[in-house]
């Protein structure tokens, strides 16, 4: 068992697992909440996550 932290793509599955569950419009409001127009937006792993689910799932390109 390593003491690292996970990696960025550990991180990033984990995100990914979660939105699955979510709806469209949860999803949209979880990214507009979160998002933040001033940073790259997957320098954060919850942000990330849920615009990759909108693509993913919907086809809706979100933020940067």
């Amino acid at each position: 068992m390593s003491d690292r932290q996970p990696q960025w793509w550990d991180k990033k599955t984990i995100w990914a697992k979660e939105f699955s569950t979510y709806s469209k419009q949860e999803l949209l409001d979880y990214a507009n909440k979160h998002y933040n127009p001033y940073t790259p937006s997957r320098q954060k792993e919850n942000v990330w996550g849920a615009m990759h689910e909108l693509y993913t799932k919907y086809g809706i390109v979100f933020g940067d």
